[in-house]
This record gives C-alpha cells, structure tokens and sequence, in this order.
C-alpha cells in the first residue's frame, strides 16, 4: 500500500472520529487535540494531493513533480530524440541542419518543442529555404556523447548547430577528480535516509527534499568549487589565473588567489565545469575536441556552428570570460562561435530561465538566440 493510500485511508478514519465521536468526547482539551489535528491531517493531504497533479520541471529530474511534468510534455520519436521522426532525414534533394547538444538543445524545462531554438529555426526557414531541421539533443550528454550520435545519424547534415555548456566538459574526468574529490553533501542529505525514504512516497515531502537538494548545490556546492580552484592554483603549476580572468570577481577572491588563507569566497561563484576549463591542459584538450569535429565536418563539406551559453544559474552572470576566450580561439580556426553572453545579459534571471528552481534556457531566451543564429545562419545556407 503507498503512502498517498494510507494517508486517504487514515484521513477516513480521521473524518469519522471527528463526525460521530468528536460529540460525544465530554473533555474541551480533548475535542481541540482532535480537531487539530484532524485538520493539519486534511490540510497536509489537501496540499498532498495539489502537488501530485502539479507538474513542475526543475533541474532534479528525479524529482515526482519532475517526472509528472516529463511524462505529460516530454514526447520522443522512435530513434529516442523529442522531435520530429527521423525519416525525412534522407529525403532526397532536401539539405539538413542538426542541433546537437545536451538538455538545453532538447529543451528541458519547455513545454511545447515548438519554443526551441531549433523548431523556431525550423518554422522561419521552411518557407524561402528547402531544409529539413532535426533536434538531436538529449539531456545529460556531455561533446564526446554528442559527436557520437552525429555521426551515429544515417545520414550527415549540411550544417551543425552545437549547443555548448560548461558540463559539457565532464568527459574530461582526469580533471574533474580534482574538484569533486573530498566533496560532502549537507548532513541531512548525506545521513537522512528515514527523510529520503519517505520522499519516495509523497509528492510533497519529496519536492521539499529537492528543493532543499537544489538550493544547497547552487550555493555550497559553488563555495567549495571556490575553495577547490584556491587550492589547485596554489598546487598545480599549470594553473594560470590573471587578472582578466576575475576582474569581475569580488576583491576578496583576487587577495585570496595572491595568499595563503583558504577562505571561501563568499561572491557568486562559478561552477565546477568553468573552473575546470581554466586549467590550461583541460582547456587545450576541450578545444582541440572541437578542433577535431571542425575538421572532419570540413571534409563532408559540413558547416559547424557552436553556440556558447554561459552559466544561466549565476545570477549576474557576470563572469564571461571563459566565453570570450573560447570564440576568441575557435574564431582563430575559423569555426563560427556565438557568444551567448550578451544576449543572455539583457534579461534578468527570472526572464532568461525556465523557473527558480530549473536553470534551463527559458522559451523567452530560446527565441533571442535563435534571432541571433539565424543572422550566422543566412549568409551560408
């Protein structure tokens, strides 16, 4: 029996004490401990009963209110892609775009797929231009998963969108030890295993176990990320910091790069994924990754364009420099790079994601950047 069943079961029971006996119960202390909780019991599985029809994504996907909104909103073809069937893709006489990348390019978080920069793409190119669109993205694969399922597809495109991220770096797991070692989850996550058990069988409890799971990683998870990048400049030779790369930073941060004190930074930090992309061996090796998919694309007489999202969780998002320096080198190699920074800038937090809890491209975001690639787009479709 679930936990909702015995909530319903015990909420009857509740009921019918309160109706026939509550009367008879001669004791006003008695009848009140009653009725009270009688109604914190009607009340918890009124709000029980909310938030198991209440669909919300949220960047735990594992959450119930999670999975309620993906089983309504997430629909896939037959090849396991949301989108469109696969099929057309050999449609003869047609060229085609793909947009490959992770939960940003499959629009975690959005609705109707038609707000995705690839269906707006798809709708505002069906009528002058003869191309077939294909979204190939899937939540949760990093650029080596990706360049797999491109050259997976029975057929290669004439044009490769890429959708790039900072996680997209976690194939790199020499270097992502380095900052994950030692990590520990807040007390009443890491050793509350009566509170998770019982997450498992409430809609509510377990949105309130996510939601703390969330906050805590957008915040202490980021201080130890900070703490972490101290100690590895400190350690690791290669590791090079300028001023450029914090001048946004609080001065707090650039005294500690210069000290002995490890102190966390207490500014807003930048996440594990960033910081991993400055150490120069991961950086080169992330670059010549794309270096390679450039080149062999060249040889198919396939244009790939990389579109570079900076992290969406950052409130002020004011740390762009790993963009910058990323479009300054692929430029070099003339790869066509869009640095998303500015774009996403002019929105505030609220407007740019999909909710508080979901860090995701929100659909408002998803229309201004496909404004912007349709203007790289054009001149070589």
């Amino acid at each position: 029996m679930t936990f909702r069943s015995l909530l319903l079961a015990g909420l009857i029971v509740l009921l019918f004490l309160f109706i026939y006996r509550l009367k008879k119960i001669k004791s006003q202390i008695k009848q009140n401990i009653i009725l009270s909780v009688s109604m914190l019991f009607l009340l918890f599985f009124t709000v029980e009963l909310i938030f198991s029809f209440y669909p919300y994504c949220t960047n735990a996907s594992a959450s119930y209110m999670s999975r309620l909104w993906f089983h309504y909103y997430w629909n896939k073809n037959e090849d396991g892609f949301r989108d469109i069937d696969f099929g057309q893709m050999n449609a003869s006489g047609k060229k085609r775009i793909y947009f490959i990348g992770d939960s940003f390019t499959e629009g975690h978080g959005i609705k109707n797929p038609k707000d995705r920069t690839s269906d707006i793409i798809r709708e505002r190119l069906k009528v002058k231009y003869d191309y077939n669109i294909f979204n190939m993205g899937r939540n949760g694969s990093n650029t080596i998963d990706e360049i797999k399922i491109l050259f997976t597809a029975p057929i290669l495109p004439d044009i490769v969108v890429l959708t790039h991220i900072s996680n997209d770096v976690d194939y790199l797991d020499e270097f992502n030890e380095n900052f994950f070692d030692g990590f520990t989850e807040i007390k009443i996550l890491r050793d509350g295993e009566a509170f998770q058990r019982i997450s498992e069988h409430s809609f509510f409890i377990n949105y309130i176990y996510h939601t703390i799971h969330q906050t805590y990683l957008k915040y202490s998870n980021q201080d130890y990320s900070d703490q972490k990048m101290i100690k590895m400049a400190k350690k690791l030779k290669n590791v090079t910091l300028t001023e450029e790369d914090i001048m946004k930073r609080s001065e707090k941060f650039m005294k500690l790069m210069n000290s002995e004190n490890d102190t966390a930074n207490n500014g807003n930090s930048i996440t594990m994924q960033d910081q991993i992309l400055r150490i120069p061996a991961a950086f080169d090796h992330h670059i010549n990754t794309l270096f390679s998919l450039d080149s062999t694309l060249k040889t198919k007489s396939c244009k790939l364009i990389i579109l570079i999202y900076p992290n969406l969780g950052d409130e002020n998002i004011d740390f762009n420099t790993l963009n910058s320096k990323m479009c300054a080198v692929l430029k070099s190699k003339n790869i066509t790079a869009i640095d998303l920074y500015p774009l996403c800038k002019q929105l505030p937090q609220s407007k740019r994601i999909v909710n508080n809890m979901n860090f995701h491209a929100s659909e408002q975001l998803n229309k201004i950047v496909a404004d912007s690639l349709m203007v790289h787009l054009i001149p070589v479709l």
